[in-house]
Parts: C-alpha cells; structure tokens; sequence
C-alpha cells in the first residue's frame, strides 16, 4: 500500500481534495482558541504558509494575517495568492472608510450588523479580504460569526423553521447609485449533489417578500428564530483590526459585522477585495495535491 506524505491511503487523500469533509462549526469560546494568526512573510512567500491559511478557511471559514505591509496593493496580493480577483461595481478593489455622503452604510462611521456581501448578484464571491490600513478611532471592532453554527441550532431546535428557510424564497436587491441588481434566494441551501451548505443572510439589502399573504408570518418567524442564533453573543468572534492584519473569510458562511466608531478622533481605513469561491477550491486541491505528493 503506498501512503501520501499526510499518511492516508490514496482514496483518502482524494476524499481530502474534493473538500467533502465536514466543516467544524464554531462558537466564540472555540474561535478564541483556534484563531489562525498567520505571518504575511510565511503565507505569501512558502507552500506550508499557504496551506495553512487555506485548510484554516475549508475548516472554519476565517483567518488573520498579520504583519501585512499597509500599502494599497497589498490586499490585491493577498488574495491573488489564491486566485484572481472578482471584479465588481465597487472596483477591483475597495476602500471601507467614513465618507461624506456616504451612498452605502460600510462607508459611514455606523454600527453595521452582521450579514455577508453582494447576495443580490447571481454569483455572489466566495472570500472576502479585508486589509487594515489605519486604525486610530475609538470603537469599530469586527464581529465575525459562523452562520453553519446558526443552521445546526435552528435545525436540532426548531426544525419546521430550518424547512421553511430552505424552501422559501428571500429577495435580495441593490437600488443606489446607477445600479439596479435583484436576486431570488433561500436563506438557508443544502445542495443534495454536493452535500454543500450555503447561507444566504443580509437584512440591510433584503428586498420585499414575493410571497402568498398567508405564508408571511410563518417565513418572518423562522427567520426570526435564525437572526436570534445569529445574534447571540456567545457564540460571536471579536477584533479589532489594528495596522497591518488582514482578515480572509469565506463571505457565504461566515458573517460579519462592525460596531459604531468615532471618526472625530482618528482615522480608521481597511483595503478589501473578493475572491470567488471556484479560485479558493482550485488553489485548495492543488496545493493539497502538491502536499501529498512530497512536493513541499
């Protein structure tokens, strides 16, 4: 029997590559202690660095870098170690900072609750990077929060309402700015094919029901039940992002959210950029592969 550099048998190394293995849901207490602070230098520079930060995404949907260069480009770097970049309406990559104006909430000094990016696109990207630049300000801490751990409690507790969000239609949509985008999509999808789960969660662009009149407050109090897992402390991650750290995380399971700060007394600036899904899952089987292999 040959074995691989990982010390499976080569089904089980094919198995691992396919990424059909279970992700491990998480609650605050666990993210403390498996946080993945990750050295820039090693992540962009050495195969196991890499390796690192991608197994760490395929298990818990989020990790750090840290001692990122606070240059612009260098989010766009980051994330083209794992694939190309996603173009969107925002630009190839993107400035989260207090504006005058500002035609978006993220670009305000507002509390920002917790939901994911661009679901009102058929294809919403799959990472998200966001760089910190400065970070002087009083309050602004990020809030990260594992939506597969939402699913799993809503599923064991209240399973008519698991049902109703995977069957019932949210609409999503952007209307601002000379951009019109709708988009049709369960809260909650399991794909049966792939055995993939996909959370679909963003109250600040979610649209008017297209339902029946009579399926309205069943839809409104199984979504109520989710936000309630959502909103629960305990089972939240927080940062505050200083100079330098770069956080990744996979923008259909993980959520994220900032609270209020105080511009008026420092500055704060994050870089970010998308990556779709496909690109991670390339880079995650090839180097997966190239590990087994005994190339690294």
């Amino acid at each position: 029997m040959v074995l691989g550099s990982y010390g499976g048998t080569p089904s089980e190394h094919r198995a691992d590559s396919r990424m059909n293995h279970a992700p491990t849901l998480w609650d605050a207490e666990l993210m403390k202690s498996k946080v993945l602070w990750l050295d820039y230098n090693e992540y962009m520079n050495t195969p196991e660095g890499l390796l690192k930060g991608l197994k760490h995404l395929q298990d818990y949907g989020l990790f750090f870098l840290e001692g990122v260069p606070t240059e612009d480009q260098e989010v766009a770097n980051a994330a083209e170690r794992i694939g190309h970049l996603r173009h969107t309406f925002y630009g190839r990559t993107w400035d989260v900072k207090s504006v005058p104006d500002a035609k978006n909430v993220a670009y305000t000094n507002l509390n920002l609750g917790l939901h994911m990016d661009l679901l009102y696109m058929e294809a919403p990207p799959g990472l998200q990077l966001l760089h910190s630049l400065e970070n002087s300000v009083p309050g602004g801490t990020s809030i990260f929060m594992d939506s597969f751990k939402a699913v799993s409690l809503l599923k064991e507790h209240h399973p008519e309402d698991y049902e109703i969000l995977l069957k019932t239609p949210t609409t999503f949509h952007y209307k601002n700015d000379a951009h019109h985008l709708h988009y049709n999509r369960p809260t909650i999808v399991r794909d049966p094919l792939n055995d993939a789960l996909t959370v679909n969660y963003a109250p600040p662009f979610q649209g008017p029901l297209e339902l029946p009149a009579e399926e309205m407050g069943a839809f409104y109090r199984a979504l109520k039940r989710f936000a309630g897992y959502i909103e629960r402390e305990d089972l939240q991650f927080r940062h505050t992002m200083r100079p330098g750290q770069c956080m990744v995380f996979a923008n259909r399971r993980v959520l994220h959210a900032r609270t209020a700060f105080d511009p008026t007394k420092g500055k704060r600036h994050l870089k970010g950029c998308y990556v779709d899904l496909d690109m991670f899952k390339d880079k995650y089987r090839t180097t997966v592969q190239a590990k087994n292999e005994g190339q690294f």
